[in-house]
């Protein structure tokens, strides 16, 4: 560890590190940029492999239709389509079986329909896929091209053998341009995948194959795939549809890149495809050598750093070091190496270094003598400093001791005068409470008087509703009596009314009863009502006296509270005034003695950096 706190190691490191850091930035830009060269190389390459079996496909389908066309223009058939007779049609027939033996490498049948697409004969004896076309879209095509020709874009599996076929139309045409019938052509689409496609070897994982318009793969090396979908025939026919060329990374047993390209005569896709491990194998392969040349790059520059820093940097630092070591135990006779004090050295770090260093020693010696001479000086004046202040320090005691007594006796004056005022004004304060609770007290007997004048005036109002009820009363009474009478009058009919008279008459002397008593309650309430409301009336003119006579005693009091306040603060401040001089006699006594302190550390310091000064070798 501690190795690695020198320069002889953070030297090295720091340079290594730093092109170890432009190395790996140069390594990740080449890497970068020969990875993106490659993989555009390389799919470059996978799309002109696409590309040229793409016009292989369409020249042979081309060729194919050609061959189609010009076999459409036999004598036979058009005499067949003229003139149908037994004799036509067997020369027409005998026409289609030489042409499919002679052509037998990739002609399966061939075949002569009408222009309504009805099957008239065919070189395989009624073998033929379809008896009438007209519903397939090869028909659509063909009319639509005038009758000239189409070409299947789906491969069928013959009647004949059980092989794949694909469907090629030609027209019949007349001598005056008109079409006559229809040859269709089966070609042997077995022959043509197995002789261009089943000996194709791209890579180890490499493959090719066409896609038709619904996904499937129409022409794959290995036979068994044909006509079967997969997951790149989907990605393929998904690409294609937005573009006519172009590439794409897609999942099927493994990543894998694919190549596409639109063929320009059938709506078919050529594809070509690779693990992406096989693809980039280039790429990574270039990657593992610049890593492994830049590590070995690396190693070298390592030694050749590590070699001249040592050589060159680490030993001349390794020598002023030492030089300094020395320097610090308080040897001042070293020097720099004296070969760095030459003329070849004069702009060179190490020669710069090494005339400041003689340069430093030189200084550090006359300062050492100038500080010698400077500690005997300091120390002779700190033992005169610290007899004087012995003598100042002896008369700032007597001093200090004087104000003591004074404040002393000022702290006690205080504090009886404190203590008078203090109370003086708790008498001041009780005297307010006083005065105070005798105000209410002389509010709540006035609110009382006024609550009992207003009872008292209740009390009246009530008595005229009694007198109000009893006369009612009375009125009721003499109507239940009017009523008895006509009751009476009445006889057995007004029997139950008379009862009833009876009973208002009943209740209405019960209520003159209650009315007279309730009458005497009343009048006694008002006759004790007006002696309670006398005296409180008399209640409120003692209290009034006494607030009276209690104002003056707390105006008094007042007078002597701050008066005695007032004296308590004047002392205050004279008791504050002499604790201030006492407190800077105190401070000046220790200032002093601080200051005698410090002459005498004055002069063990001068003695200390007398000794201290003595460690150094001149």
């Amino acid at each position: 560890m501690k190795f690695m706190q020198t320069l002889k190691f953070k030297m090295p490191f720091t340079i290594i590190s730093s092109v170890a850091v432009m190395l790996l930035i140069l390594m990740i830009v080449i890497i970068s940029a020969s990875a993106v060269f490659i993989e555009r190389t390389a799919l470059r390459g996978f799309q002109e492999t696409a590309d040229g079996y793409r016009d292989l496909v369409s020249v042979w389908l081309n060729d194919q239709k050609d061959l189609t066309s010009v076999i459409a223009k036999e004598s036979e058939f058009l005499d067949y389509f003229k003139n149908p007779n037994d004799l036509t049609f067997i020369i027409a027939k005998t026409e289609l079986e030489e042409l499919v033996q002679e052509l037998g490498t990739y002609v399966s049948s061939l075949s002569l329909y009408d222009l309504n697409g009805n099957l008239l004969t065919d070189s395989s004896s009624g073998s033929t896929i379809q008896t009438n076309i007209s519903d397939r879209s090869l028909w659509e095509r063909f009319i639509n091209t005038g009758y000239q020709y189409s070409i299947d874009d789906e491969i069928e599996v013959s009647p004949i053998n059980q092989e794949y076929v694909i469907s090629i139309l030609a027209g019949v045409i007349d001598y005056t341009g008109k079409p006559a019938g229809v040859l269709a052509a089966e070609l042997k689409w077995n022959n043509f995948a197995k002789k261009y496609f089943s000996e194709i070897t791209i890579g180890k994982t490499g493959n090719i194959y066409v896609v038709d318009e619904d996904g499937k793969r129409v022409a794959h090396k290995d036979v068994e795939k044909i006509n079967t979908i997969s997951e790149g025939s989907r990605n393929a026919l998904q690409a294609a549809s937005t573009h006519k060329k172009g590439s794409l990374h897609y999942e099927d047993d493994g990543e894998k890149v694919m190549v596409f390209s639109r063929l320009e005569n059938i709506d078919w896709i050529m594809c070509v495809t690779m693990l992406d491990s096989e693809f980039y194998s280039d790429r990574n392969t270039l990657i593992m050598i610049t890593i492994i040349l830049s590590i070995l790059l690396l190693f070298i520059t390592s030694f050749i750093v590590v070699l001249y820093v040592n050589k060159n940097i680490s030993g001349v630092l390794s020598r002023i070091a030492n030089d300094l070591n020395r320097l610090g135990n308080g040897d001042l006779t070293v020097s720099a190496p004296s070969k760095f004090l030459t003329n070849k050295y004069k702009n060179h770090e190490f020669g710069i270094i090494a005339n400041g260093f003689n340069n430093t020693i030189e200084k550090l010696k006359n300062i050492v003598t100038n500080i010698i001479d400077s500690s005997n000086n300091i120390e002779l004046t700190s033992k005169e400093l610290e007899s004087g202040n012995n003598d100042l320090a002896l008369r700032t005691q007597s001093q200090s001791s004087s104000l003591e007594e004074t404040a002393s006796s000022m702290e006690q004056m205080s504090s009886n005068i404190k203590n008078s005022a203090e109370k003086s004004v708790i008498g001041n304060n009780m005297m307010n409470d006083s005065k105070r609770s005798v105000e209410e007290a002389g509010l709540i007997i006035d609110s009382t008087t006024k609550s009992m004048e207003m009872v008292f005036e209740a009390s009246r109002k009530i008595t005229n509703i009694t007198k109000l009820i009893e006369d009612i009363a009375f009125q009721t009474n003499i109507l239940a009596l009017n009523a008895s009478v006509e009751a009476a009058r009445a006889g057995e009919q007004g029997r139950g009314f008379s009862v009833v008279a009876s009973e208002v008459r009943t209740l209405a002397q019960n209520t003159q009863t209650s009315v007279k008593d309730i009458t005497a309650l009343i009048a006694d309430s008002d006759e004790k009502i007006k002696i309670a409301t006398e005296a409180a009336r008399k209640s409120q003119e003692i209290f009034t006296d006494i607030k009276d006579k209690i104002e003056n005693t707390a105006s008094i009091m007042k007078d002597i509270s701050t008066t005695a306040v007032e004296q308590q603060s004047g002392v205050e401040q004279v008791n504050q005034a002499v604790l201030k001089m006492d407190a800077s006699t105190q401070e000046n006594a220790s200032l002093v003695e601080q200051s005698k302190e410090a002459s005498i550390t004055l002069s063990s310091e001068a003695q200390k950096l007398i000794d201290a000064v003595s460690y150094f070798k001149l």
